[in-house]
């Protein structure tokens, strides 16, 4: 895992001064190297092109990217990590996602799914022998040239974002040249109509795309992971879709600067009526305010935006029940629905990550010791974390409903909104608002959480969603996601790291499928 560490050349003091000197400067770099093998810092300069071409990354600053020791936690974590893995791999191994209940398989991508979502976990956790294996499969047996459609924001999220951060934290070309091979693969998506809104399927052999509208989420939550291929690459042409479609976004936004759910490709115009922070519509707003972090918090129209969103969802969307509890709901032509899906548990993330840059008031520049708290959204993003947290705490099996209802008093899940597919929206949450405010009780969530998991979703081969998070004992879903590896451990990971250094927030952007992406130093 030193793929990327470039050792100087011996100083002619050196030669110069004989064996003591040279024995000092050995131990010198023996000490350096080791240091670097246990947190791999930065040492490749950005502009400097490998044999292939490619250009190298800049870490500078980027702070740790593996640790040790672990905490008991996180060896609690790892230890569910490689439960899940070895299930994947004796029983689905090249395939997209395991069906751990029959021990069989399922295809959606053909490409692997699970292994590319998996590769930074792996990494951050330092399970060296399976990153390995899952670099040798990538090597010899990964085939992007797949005959196969396949749903442009989730192999973007997934696979080019899996690929880009494996490439950020190990240095391996390997997988700089996948990312750039399947970015390529996914552009004929941009270039179907007009408008150049993406359509919602393309085929990455043939490059045919296919769409009649696409969700305004999978539409604009392409940007991150666009701009840093262009970043690595020095291709423009991938940044200058993403770009596009984020310009026809803002000239088509309505009034009240709530989007709808879906978009119409062809005209670049919002479709239906209902607004909501849950599934369509949630990382459009995400990813506004990490645009801005990832451009080292220097580009201003995505702070500009975020704090346009952000104040529209919490005036409009935000509302307190009777009992003291704050919800995320949804409007449906206007009228109010007391719904939150466990996705809108992203959003108390959002705002603390937001508040730990002062992004309401612009005053991004200051380092991460130095900035400030946005208090407006740090105390929304408590409230609304406590409420996630409830939504597990409510279920017999203290897993997280797919949706909770609210009334004037309490809240509720309905029967057919019980499900549990191990989501890590909430886990997210408690990871960034443990890092923004250092409050131990986001680290008792997560432990309750994990713990619930372990009890309740652990079979023999691997982890299952369950049926009912109210039900008396679990009964499963025949599948293991593959953003439970790439997400939910890695944020339960991360929340339990002693090591403030590791991943810091301000050196980088984590994407809506948990693939950190570090801060770019340069314009493109």
């Amino acid at each position: 895992m030193l793929a990327g560490l470039r050792i100087r050349p011996i100083p002619k003091m050196v030669r110069r001064h004989g064996v003591k000197c040279a024995t000092a400067i050995l131990l010198l770099l023996v000490l350096r190297i080791m240091s670097r093998h246990v947190f791999i810092r930065g040492s490749v300069e950005q502009g400097s092109l490998n044999a292939e071409g490619f250009t190298r990354m800049s870490w500078r600053g980027a702070g740790n990217v593996q640790q040790t020791p672990l905490s008991a936690d996180q060896e609690a974590i790892v230890e569910m990590m490689l439960h899940a893995w070895s299930a994947y791999k004796s029983v689905a191994w090249g395939k997209d996602t395991l069906r751990p209940i029959s021990g069989t398989y399922e295809t959606w991508f053909n490409t692997g799914l699970t292994i590319i979502d998996s590769i930074d976990s792996l990494w951050l956790m330092n399970l060296t022998d399976e990153y390995k294996a899952a670099r040798h499969w990538a090597e010899t047996s990964l085939d992007l040239a797949q005959n196969h459609y396949v749903n442009v924001f989730e192999c973007t999220i997934r696979c080019l974002g899996g690929f880009l951060s494996a490439y950020a934290l190990s240095g391996d070309i390997l997988w700089l040249k996948k990312a750039e091979d399947l970015g390529g693969r996914l552009l004929p998506a941009f270039r179907k109509h007009a408008s150049g809104l993406p359509t919602q399927d393309v085929n990455l052999k043939t490059g045919d795309a296919k769409g009649s509208e696409v969700s305004t989420s999978e539409a604009t939550t392409l940007l991150l992971e666009f701009r840093t291929l262009a970043y690595y690459t020095g291709r423009s042409e991938f940044a200058e879709v993403v770009e596009r479609v984020m310009d026809v976004v803002r000239k088509n936004l309505p009034k009240d600067k709530l989007v709808t759910l879906y978009m119409n490709p062809v005209t670049g115009g919002f479709i239906g009526n209902t607004k909501s922070l849950g599934a369509r519509a949630d990382s459009f707003y995400e990813y506004l305010l990490k645009a801005w972090l990832l451009s080292g918090r220097t580009d201003e129209r995505w702070r500009k935006w975020y704090v346009e969103e952000a104040q529209a969802v919490n005036s409009q969307l935000v509302k307190t029940n009777f009992a003291g509890m704050t919800y995320l709901g949804e409007l449906r032509r206007d009228s109010y629905v007391a719904k939150m899906d466990h996705l809108c548990c992203f959003y108390p993330g959002v705002l603390a990550l937001g508040s730990l840059f002062d992004v309401s008031d612009g005053a991004g520049q200051r380092n991460l010791k130095e900035a400030g708290h946005d208090v407006e959204h740090l105390t929304l993003a408590k409230e609304l974390t406590d409420t996630c947290f409830e939504m597990y705490n409510i279920t017999n099996l203290k897993l997280g409903p797919e949706i909770a209802h609210f009334d004037g008093s309490s809240v509720f899940i309905k029967p057919n909104d019980a499900h549990s597919l191990l989501r890590p929206e909430a886990v997210e949450a408690f990871f960034i608002m443990y890092r923004v405010t250092k409050d131990k009780k986001y680290r008792n969530f997560g432990r309750r959480v994990y713990t619930a998991i372990n009890k309740h979703a652990r079979v023999e081969n691997g982890f299952a969603s369950v049926r009912s998070a109210n039900a008396e004992s679990p009964m499963y879903i025949d599948k293991m996601e593959s953003f439970f590896l790439a997400e939910t451990l890695k944020y339960l990971f991360l929340l339990f790291s002693e090591d403030e250094s590791f991943l810091r927030l301000d050196r980088w952007v984590l994407n809506t499928e948990a693939h950190p992406l570090p801060v770019q130093d340069s314009e493109l």
